[in-house]
């Protein structure tokens, strides 16, 4: 009897980890909760925050990625000094319905992130008094100019926490590992909008990895954009 429990009780173990598994698989490469048009956003505080929520004049977004962390300091961006920033967002995010993600800029020659600290960062206390608790809908990750070794250092984002997407152009990573799901926004400027896939989205793919949406700058808008996903928008305008 006590073998049969204990059979039982393995083949249980071993499903669930399997259905575990596949849940991981079934998110890695696809973010549903990012399947709408957005815009870029870099402001200089609170003073300006606000105004990530406006419409772009070429194309109407449905959220907004906006500055939330930086790499090398474990001081959140306006943390000290500017603690209405957070509070702006939160507000700005309940008046238009807009989704918010955070966003994190670096190039290779910055220290390497701790996503452990990145998650302090974007997600705040676990306090709901705070303005940062569930404010941020996920992460974009702007990493660029990185070598092999780099994107190997900093692939692993299981302590993030929450769904991310990071973009596709030069010297950027393709093997991030989320089980929140993870997405890949093709960079669609600076002569990559004259190129295949942006140019005439002939695939969904980009250095090997699905392309997930087409971001287009406001400053080089292509007389024809890519339909069969969704648009962001890249600029500040």
């Amino acid at each position: 009897m006590i073998n049969k429990v204990l059979l039982i009780f393995s083949i249980f173990i071993v499903l669930c980890s399997i259905l575990k598994l596949c849940n991981i698989f079934g998110k890695e490469g696809f973010v549903s909760q990012a399947q709408m048009p957005m815009r870029t956003c870099y402001p200089s505080g609170s003073a300006d925050v606000s105004n990530c929520f406006t419409q772009p004049n070429n194309h109407k977004v449905e959220g907004v990625y906006i500055t939330s962390a930086k790499v090398g300091n474990k001081a959140c961006p306006w943390a000290k000094g500017d603690p209405a920033y957070w509070d702006i967002i939160k507000q700005r995010k309940k008046d238009t319905g807009m989704k918010v993600w955070g966003l994190l800029n670096m190039v290779g020659t910055d220290p390497m992130p701790n996503w452990e600290d990145i998650a302090k960062c974007v997600k705040g206390p676990d306090d709901k008094t705070d303005s940062r608790y569930k404010l941020f809908d996920g992460l974009m990750i702007d990493a660029e100019h990185l070598s092999d070794e780099q994107c190997q250092k900093m692939s692993d984002l299981s302590s993030l926490g929450i769904p991310t997407l990071s973009t596709i152009g030069g010297g950027t990573c393709q093997n991030y590992i989320n089980p929140e799901g993870h997405g890949y926004v093709a960079m669609c400027y600076d002569g990559a909008e004259k190129k295949t896939p942006c140019l005439d989205c002939s695939t969904n793919k980009m250095k090997g990895v699905d392309v997930q949406k087409f971001m287009y700058s406001m400053d080089q808008w292509p007389n024809n954009v890519c339909k069969n996903k969704p648009i962001d928008v890249y600029g500040f305008k």
